[in-house]
């Protein structure tokens, strides 16, 4: 035995109790398999041996003693022995997962047990790495269910290497073998790069990746550039201040714990040089005949070009994709109005960089119906035109000789017309136009022509020439100018007597007295448009006259919605010429104009109201004014039958606006109202017509607006002097006084078929 377990059979064992005789002194020792014990008697020790059971925690048993043969029982009690050196055993190891991510806590399991007694057990594992000993836990009695929790720190991929000691009151320990509990904290994807693109060129670097994590832990992106690291944030990354270069560029992601692998590298163009622009035509302060023009440019630039931009007026007009640098370009525009515009072009290159032009002014001049001589805007400077041409190569031509400066633009189409034999500009067309000029009047077949001023001799004209049918003669001003054969001189003279002198020739002119007269067809037009649809009207004008005549046409109100195709016309007696009218709908709502056609003593106006709807309308509207009061008085009172109908049904709240509009576009009454519409509503709407109302034609509309919806009616209604409006309240009481008549008529007949029929039932 050695000297420790001496020490603890010294620590533990138990003194024996005499349990009967005084005098007698009952020992024991121990050791592994043998029960040993010494008992005292008067007549000498003697020593007796018997086998116990091994291993045993505690006993106190009655030991059996036979000594010469003398019978007798002893009780010893005494803890277990010291020498005892088996080991607990350890059951039943394993943990309530066997695969964890970073940061899950985790329970370790295991049951221990000893047969003389257990005392503690250690949790061993290598969390940090290297395996470590968590501290002890005291256990007691023969089998205790053991367990550990511990919060995973290891990032994936690793493993976590675990065991068990335990150990009982003697010192014994078991250990269990090395568990493996595999940790699978996924990497990251490797990113993708969603911008840019491989090849792309830029002005700066603006990355934008994607990576998804297995666990959804949050991400950092490590960014490097030409493989330097760049930078790491969590998320997508900007260099704006980056140099002229080629970068190649790739990313990774970390969850905090373990990098995923990189991205596919991509390689970009960084350019911040902006392209240059440079204008070709046309020129600056030149000019255009026809609103349609096609501008050239030459771009210049380092890389490629993205596309092209034509503004006029600050607005985008046009634009290209695609163009080749260094070489010319152009961009179209087309339905340029009449005036001063200026014009740019921007130019964006592949790597986003906008270069501008400079700003050049035009100015469109339309002289689309004429043709030869006429200046050509396009090659001269239209603030000092120094020698105007307005020519129609088979009627005449207009030459002015002084400078002018037409930048303000000018509609020449419009107010000049150039006819056989006749060459008309407006007289209250303003400075340049209305001022000093030669006319030249082709294809005469006269002997000798006279200037004609409105049909009559102009003593202000100055004849210049008159050869091979073209006669040349100079004005001071303008309204409209013709020709006729100068009158054969009447012979005259008389004979004076004695000495007395003689008398001489004089000119007489006579004039012809011709009837201009005219009529038009339709007196009135209305047209329902979809907004930006396009239609076409028409206006007949047939010459009643005895005399050909030249006309102008005009347009009030419509600007933006009504184009004409001619604005003067000659038209010989009794011909008819159709004038087009080109609509489009540019804005919702109901508008009024005009069409004011003028001969020299006639002028016709034709009212106009356009309808403009969306393609898709929510609710039907119709506006009506009765025939009998379209003609009103302005004290009195307008009343309209309106119809709302929901094409939808079901009850909608609707915005309803009424207007009073005249024919100069003017808004001369407005009102609004919000209505809940189920189905159908119809009512009688009164305006007050606005005070001091001038006579003349007028529109009244309704519009109603539910979310993008737009329905319009309207109708046209006249303001007339007191005379006539009471001979319409004539007719309106006549009328009524028929419709009595004609009721009470009904009524006495239907009474006296009553009579007659009961008459003939009593007779039979």
């Amino acid at each position: 035995m050695t000297t420790k377990h001496l020490w603890e059979f010294g620590k533990w064992i138990a003194l024996l109790l005499p349990l009967f005789i005084a005098s007698t002194a009952l020992s024991a020792t121990t050791n592994s398999t043998t029960f040993q014990a010494t008992v005292a008697m008067p007549s000498g020790a003697e020593t007796v041996n018997s086998t116990l059971f091994q291993h045993i925690t505690e006993i106190s048993p009655a030991v059996a003693v036979n000594l010469s043969s003398q019978n007798f029982s002893a009780a010893l009690g005494f803890l277990a022995a010291a020498g005892e050196t088996i080991p607990p055993t350890i059951t039943n190891v394993s943990a309530n997962a066997t695969t964890v991510t970073t940061n899950n806590i985790v329970r370790f399991n295991a049951s221990c047990a000893d047969t003389i007694g257990l005392a503690s057990f250690i949790f061993s594992h290598n969390n940090s790495e290297a395996f470590t000993n968590e501290a002890a836990v005291a256990i007691s009695g023969k089998q205790s269910e053991i367990n550990y929790t511990l919060q995973i720190a290891l990032a994936d991929p690793s493993a976590l290497g675990w065991l068990f000691y335990c150990s009982d009151v003697f010192g014994n320990t078991a250990v269990t073998a090395t568990q493996v509990l595999i940790i699978g904290n996924n990497p990251p994807s490797a990113p993708t790069i969603i911008f840019p693109q491989e090849g792309d060129t830029l002005n700066f670097l603006d990355i934008n990746v994607s990576a998804t994590d297995a666990e959804a832990d949050g991400l950092t992106y490590f960014y490097y550039i030409n493989d330097s690291l760049n930078e790491s944030v969590a998320g997508n990354y900007t260099i704006v201040d980056i140099g002229d270069g080629s970068y190649s560029i790739k990313v990774d992601a970390y969850d905090s714990f373990v990098h995923g692998a990189n991205s596919s590298a991509i390689t970009v163009v960084i350019d911040r040089a902006l392209p240059n622009v440079t204008l070709a035509s046309p020129m600056n302060s030149s000019g255009d005949n026809d609103g349609n023009i096609n501008f050239t440019f030459i771009p210049y630039d380092a890389t490629t070009l993205s596309n092209c931009s034509l503004f006029i007026d600050g607005s985008l007009r046009h634009n290209k994709t695609y163009l080749s640098k260094d070489v010319m370009q152009n961009l179209s525009a087309s339905s340029l109005s009449t005036g001063k515009h200026n014009w740019s072009v921007s130019c964006i290159d592949s790597a986003g960089n906008t270069g501008h032009s400079k700003n050049r002014t035009f100015t469109v001049i339309p002289t689309g119906d004429f043709d030869g001589l006429t200046t050509d805007f396009s090659t001269v400077d239209v603030t000092n035109v120094t020698q105007l041409i307005i020519e129609n190569t088979s009627a005449g031509r207009i030459v002015y000789q002084e400078e002018f400066d037409l930048s303000d633009g000018i509609n020449i189409s419009a107010l000049v017309n150039i006819s056989f034999n006749a060459i008309a500009i407006d007289s209250n067309t303003s400075y340049p136009l209305n001022n000093s000029a030669d006319l030249y009047l082709y294809g005469l077949t006269f002997s000798n022509p006279l200037p004609l001023r409105n049909g009559a001799f102009c003593p202000a004209c100055t004849e210049l020439s008159y050869s091979g049918g073209i006669f040349r003669f100079n004005v001071t001003g303008f309204t409209t100018y013709s020709s006729e054969e100068t009158p054969v001189s009447s012979p005259g003279g008389s004979s004076g007597g004695g000495g007395g002198g003689g008398g001489g020739a004089g000119i007489t002119t006579t004039t012809s007295l011709f009837e201009q007269s005219f009529r038009v067809e339709p007196y009135e037009i209305t047209k329902r448009l979809v907004i930006g649809e396009s239609a076409k009207g028409a206006i007949t004008i047939t010459n009643t006259g005895t005399a050909a005549i030249t006309l102008s046409i005009t347009t009030e109100g419509l600007d933006d919605y009504l184009s004409l195709s001619h604005h003067f016309i000659n038209l010989p007696k009794g011909e008819t010429k159709t004038i087009t009218l080109n609509m489009v709908g540019s804005r919702f709502g109901a508008h009024g104009g005009k069409v004011t056609i003028s001969g020299q003593s006639q002028k016709i106006e034709i009212p106009i109201a356009l309808e403009v709807v969306t393609a898709t309308a929510l609710f039907d509207v119709q506006l009506d004014i009765p025939a009998l009061f379209k003609e009103l008085l302005a004290s009195e009172l307008l009343r309209v039958q309106i119809s709302l109908i929901n094409v939808l049904g079901g009850e909608v709240d609707a915005l309803v606006y009424y207007f009073i509009k005249d024919l100069q576009g003017n808004v001369l009454y407005e009102e609004s109202e919000a209505f809940a519409i189920e189905d159908q509503r119809s009512y009688v709407k009164e305006f007050e017509l606005p005070d001091g109302i001038p006579q003349g034609k007028y529109l009244a509309a309704i519009e109603v607006r539910y979310a993008n919806s737009y329905a319009v009616s309207s109708e046209l209604f006249e303001v007339v002097p007191s005379k006539d409006v009471i001979g319409r309240h004539e007719g309106r009481i006549k009328l009524l006084s028929i419709f009595i008549i004609l009721l009470i008529g009904a009524v006495l007949y239907a009474y006296l078929i009553t009579r007659l029929f009961r008459g003939g039932r009593k007779d039979a």
